[in-house]
């Protein structure tokens, strides 16, 4: 979450609103959300480090870009409740992990893809490596992050049988990725909602090669 506060997150989930039906958005509009263009300009580093957005046409002169550009697994993450909701289970985590007197335990894979995942999962980095269209290979790096067997072979018979579009993968890889962090929230997928939507978008565009 990068240590983001209540009225940050709401803020965020604003700014993913002003898309509406779009997948791109002049960056002065950000400011009717915060109006401190410096602030604004750190909020819009928050989402291009969680791949919802980029940015297009910096210039010297402005803090903010010309334009933003809506990518792909925002699309998933505003439909299981933004950043508000991602605040809320984290506050609730956190209050549970207080009372079990818990510590959250370190992963790290190695391999042909690894991921380093610290604290209250606040912080993630992972690096995918899979030959295109090699099903042995994306197999294996979805156990690697936990996935199981049951939701590896539905992905599977998805991504042989649907090609990608142009804009992004299929709706049925969509779908499966809705599931997958719906598990995530509950609680029955081990892999924390900060991390599970970008780690299973990767996994498959390395699949596809795009």
């Amino acid at each position: 979450m990068y240590n983001l506060n209540e009225s940050q997150c709401d803020k965020l989930d604003q700014i993913l609103d002003l898309f509406e039906n779009k997948d791109y958005l002049e960056a002065e509009k950000i400011l009717t959300v915060e109006p401190n263009e410096r602030k604004a300009n750190a909020l819009l580093d928050v989402l291009v480090r969680r791949r919802f957005i980029t940015r297009v046409g910096e210039t010297e002169e402005n803090l903010l870009p010309i334009v933003i550009n809506l990518e792909s697994p925002a699309d998933i993450f505003i439909e299981n409740g933004g950043f508000k909701a991602e605040f809320k289970k984290q506050q609730l985590k956190e209050q549970s992990d207080l009372a079990k007197e818990g510590t959250q335990i370190n992963i790290h894979a190695t391999g042909h893809g690894n991921l380093i995942n610290t604290g209250n999962q606040n912080t993630i980095n992972a690096q995918i490596n899979i030959s295109a269209r090699d099903i042995a290979f994306f197999q294996e790096e979805l156990k690697k992050h936990k996935v199981e067997q049951e939701d590896i072979n539905e992905i599977s018979a998805i991504v042989i049988a649907e090609e990608p579009e142009i804009v992004g993968y299929g709706p049925q890889a969509k779908n499966w990725i809705r599931k997958m962090l719906d598990k995530s929230l509950n609680g029955t997928w081990e892999i924390g909602i900060a991390a599970s939507g970008g780690i299973l978008t990767e996994i498959i565009k390395k699949f596809y090669g795009i």
